[in-house]
């Protein structure tokens, strides 16, 4: 019985981090996308500030793919936010 809880509080957590990163990603991605469209770029504009095609912006906005970051450094720029405001990061 001791194993099987042992064994389940790892699962827990395991589940609990996974959520978390998904979590973060689909942050990332709606942030893109109402970043780009508050200063009014189509997904097109927006890759070629990247030196990208235009797919890959939809692949960030639909969480698809997600920045390294040195592109998120670059969008953040482009934003004229911060890396934490990007990837929502919030301090409590």
């Amino acid at each position: 019985m001791y194993n099987f809880l042992v064994l389940l509080t790892k699962v827990y957590k395991i589940i609990v981090q996974l959520s978390r990163k998904l979590n973060k990603k689909m942050k990332i991605s709606e942030n893109i996308k109402f970043y780009r469209k508050a200063l009014g770029l189509t997904q097109e504009k927006l890759a070629n500030l990247l030196n990208g095609k235009k797919s890959l912006i939809s692949n960030y906005e639909n969480g698809y793919s997600t920045p390294d970051i040195s592109t998120l450094i670059k969008l953040a720029d482009i934003f004229q936010i911060s890396l934490d405001e990007l990837v929502g990061r919030k301090f409590n």
